[in-house]
């Protein structure tokens, strides 16, 4: 299938610079796109040279009511991920869209800039726009990376586990099962994170209920743990994160590849266990829990 990167004709470079104040000024454009009571308005040149999908829809010789109406509905979309998606046509990596939504999807901080590029990334396939499912990848996983080591490198806003567990239920909603992980990088890369990370999340009553609430979320996360067999292990030494291949016999060496360091197995998952066991926020019980035990306590001291 015809791949639609973009195009660098003058013409199209000239409109995707049009003052286009947010799609809400109809003046010299040619295509209205309806969703949930608001109406963005665009050029049809431009999203056909972005889109295989508005290519089709704006063909003349197409048989698509919208090619000849010049109004296309979506209404099963998120207003705010059509306007996404609209502006990354016009601006490409100049898109500034990611000040204006995040929260709308749910979620704060680290959580809402994920799933919006989860949701991104599934508009992208979508709509046949390779660039911006590309960009939405590229973006999602360098903050997932850096959120998912944020309580051990300090650096990064971490995730809350239920946080996690509403992030995995987004990708499985939005992605299918394949074996390519061309097709899907995202939905591969993020359930290979989580699957390295499970056993510790577990810990959480929070991730545990939302986890539970989504089909096939442990057999998922089972399958891709078992096919790709490796966990984040950090070194007895230096700290360093390295992936462990847990196909690996106990009695076998894992050499750091920082500082060189070599012990066997065993004396990493040990040393590991203690890491995982400290690291986990404290989220497993509900406040009023802890305000019962304290209160328990209290009277303890008291009598």
């Amino acid at each position: 299938m015809t791949q639609f990167t973009g195009s660098s004709s003058p013409l199209v470079l000239g409109l995707s610079k049009f003052p286009y104040s947010k799609f809400t000024d109809k003046t010299h454009t040619d295509l209205t796109i309806r969703c949930q009571g608001r109406e963005f308005y665009a050029h049809k040149i431009i999203l056909a040279t972005k889109s295989g999908f508005f290519f089709k829809a704006c063909d003349p010789k197409s048989p698509w009511i919208e090619a000849r109406t010049g109004v296309i509905n979506l209404n099963e979309e998120h207003p705010v991920m059509v306007e996404a998606m609209l502006e990354f046509c016009y601006r490409g990596e100049e898109s500034s869209f990611l000040d204006t939504v995040v929260g709308k999807l749910g979620g704060d901080g680290a959580e809402a800039e994920l799933r919006f590029y989860v949701h991104l990334n599934a508009m992208g396939d979508k709509y046949q726009i390779e660039p911006l499912k590309y960009h939405a990848f590229r973006h999602f996983e360098e903050l997932a990376t850096e959120s998912f080591n944020a309580q051990y490198t300090g650096y990064g806003k971490p995730i809350t586990p239920a946080g996690v567990a509403r992030i995995a239920r987004d990708i499985l909603e939005t992605t299918h099962d394949t074996d390519s992980s061309s097709d899907y990088p995202l939905r591969i890369f993020f359930l290979c994170e989580l699957s390295q990370r499970v056993d510790t999340f577990r810990r959480s009553k929070r991730f545990t209920a939302e986890a539970d609430r989504i089909d096939g979320f442990w057999e998922t996360t089972s399958k891709v743990n078992a096919e790709f067999g490796y966990r984040l292990r950090h070194c007895l030494v230096c700290g360093h994160l390295q992936a462990e291949d847990l196909r690996l016999k106990v009695s076998c060496l894992i050499l750091c590849t920082r500082c060189g360091q070599s012990s066997n197995a065993i004396a990493w998952n040990k040393h590991n266990s203690r890491i995982d066991a400290t690291a986990m926020e404290p989220d497993t019980e509900s406040e009023e829990e802890r305000s019962g035990k304290k209160s328990s306590k209290s009277k303890k001291q008291g009598a």
